[in-house]
């Protein structure tokens, strides 16, 4: 115990040297314990990390697998999506009786092998579709209840003995008891040139294709005019009352625009409010034409170059042949921009094609938005490119000092004349009396509400009462229509049966073809 009591002694001391060595030794064996650990999972995650690639040499497989399956998906919608847009179209792609068994077995233009496969009665095609050419032009054109303005043999025949006239008069062509609303001739129906049909060279299957293809398109058209009209007795109660220009055309996209009238402004194509106002009194170019300033017409080649138009032409229109001489001719086209002639703006490469139209007619400018509304109904889209109105113009005076004009565009006479016109609402077809002349306030005067008609015939409102209203103007409409194309399918998709199906039922033929909408 002795022994023990000299350690005791220093006890503070032997306790505080264990208590200063004991923590860094377990100081110094934890910290190495850790080390070894954090040294083990450094080197598990630089091996992790070195083993991920980079992305720029190993493909992600799932990836590319599941954005591969997602693009087909897509595809396979927009395929869908075509065949129907196309398939919606086909019935309006109505031919002639005669030759729609024929051709209806082409869901496009026909190929040359897909020609050359045809026999027998297939073979008179070309010249059936030439003698119905003809008829399908006056079909379109009925559908807007036009005034049938003609010219028989380029004469007017009169039961005035001995009276030289070159005024036309109304000849009625249609039905008697078919309403009037539309003061448009057939002459100005846009055609493409069928002379040498007339002549026994017959057309090709190409030019058989454009030619039904426009009278599809301008079947559209007319029925959004014929829709607007729908609740009119007469031109007095339409809003659309004159068409002086309809036209297709086709062309490229310009990238600028280029200077007015290089090629021929619009309104040297077929139009025919020019020629409305030569025979008025107010020649284009004359003191009294000089007056219309103010103009809707619109140059094409600001929108478009390499235009290839067809238009209604006059060469036989019995409005045309009193314009004068030099004012150019409204059958001719513009010239091309180059030798390249396209017949549609859009085709390459999209799934559709676009054809241009061109409409100036003279309306109540305050239902042209219910105008725009039924262009836009058309199953042949429509995309409007410009819309451009301008007063319809009464002020200027016909030769004989009429206060019909240039603005109402219809031919008058001076007072007493034996000649009668388009213009002078007289109360029957025949020559005015002695007693009655015409111009009068007799009952074939000039302000005689009954309107042309002959005896035991409905009223016919003569187109210049329907052209003087004051809220009328010109309007001038540039758009394109859309025509789908049949859709290319994959193999793949053939093979697999994913096809979509076009309706099997036949199309219907001219003589089927359900009644115009709005027949009113």
């Amino acid at each position: 115990m002795e022994k023990l009591q000299a350690i005791l002694k220093y006890k503070f001391w032997l306790l505080f040297a264990v208590a200063v060595v004991l923590p860094p030794i377990g100081w110094w064996s934890a910290t190495g314990a850790l080390k070894s650990e954090i040294e083990a999972r450094r080197q598990k995650l630089d091996q992790t990390l070195s083993g991920i690639p980079t992305g720029q040499q190993t493909p992600n497989e799932s990836w590319i697998a599941e954005i591969t399956k997602r693009n087909q998906a897509q595809e396979r919608i927009n395929l869908e999506t075509a065949m129907r847009l196309w398939a919606a179209q086909r019935p309006l792609r109505v031919w002639p009786s005669d030759v729609a068994d024929v051709m209806q077995r082409f869901d496009d233009r026909p190929t040359e092998e897909e020609i050359a496969q045809l026999t027998g009665p297939a073979l008179n095609v070309p010249d059936l579709y030439a003698q119905d050419y003809e008829r399908e032009l006056r079909r379109i054109w009925e559908l807007v209840d036009p005034f049938d303005i003609t010219r028989s043999g380029g004469t007017v025949t009169t039961s005035s003995p001995g009276v030289a006239s070159s005024q036309p008069t109304i000849d009625l062509r249609r039905d008697a008891n078919a309403k009037r609303k539309v003061v448009f001739p057939f002459e100005a129906i846009p055609k493409v040139p069928n002379e040498n049909w007339k002549a026994g060279l017959p057309p090709s299957f190409d030019e058989i294709w454009d030619a039904q293809e426009d009278i599809w398109l301008l079947t559209e058209l007319l029925l959004a005019i014929r829709r607007l009209n729908r609740n009119a007795n007469n031109i007095a109660e339409a809003h659309i009352r004159r068409i002086d220009q309809i036209r297709l055309f086709g062309g490229k996209w310009s990238d600028g625009v280029q200077e007015s009238g290089s090629g021929g402004a619009p309104g040297e194509a077929g139009d025919m409010s020019q020629e409305y106002a030569a025979i008025s009194g107010g020649m284009p170019g004359g003191p009294l034409g000089q007056q219309r300033q103010i103009t809707a017409d619109v140059d094409l080649h600001q929108w478009f170059t390499d235009l290839n138009e067809l238009g209604g032409t006059s060469g036989t229109n019995p409005l045309a042949t009193m314009a004068m001489s030099g004012s150019g001719s409204a059958g001719e086209m513009p010239a091309a921009d180059s030798t390249e002639k396209r017949r549609y703006i859009d085709d390459e490469e999209l799934p559709y094609r676009t054809r241009g139209f061109y409409l100036k007619v003279v309306m109540d400018h305050r239902q042209l938005p219910d105008f725009q509304a039924e262009l836009l109904k058309s199953r042949w889209p429509v995309q409007f490119v410009v819309i451009q109105q301008a007063a319809f113009n009464l002020s200027r005076l016909g030769s004989s000092g009429s206060t019909a004009g240039a603005g109402s565009g219809l031919l008058t006479v001076g007072e007493g004349s034996a000649t009668p016109s388009l213009s002078s609402p007289t109360g029957t077809f025949g020559p005015p009396t002695a007693a009655t002349p015409l111009g009068s306030g007799g009952p074939g005067g000039r302000l005689n509400p009954l309107g042309l008609r002959r005896p035991g015939q409905p009223v016919i409102i003569p187109p210049e009462v329907g052209l003087s209203d004051a809220s009328l103007a010109t309007v001038v409409i540039v758009g394109t229509l859309r025509i789908y194309k049949k859709p290319e399918v994959p193999n793949a998709e053939s093979s697999e049966g994913a096809q979509p199906s076009a309706p099997s039922a036949g199309q219907p033929t001219a003589s089927a073809q359900p009644a115009p909408t709005g027949s009113g």
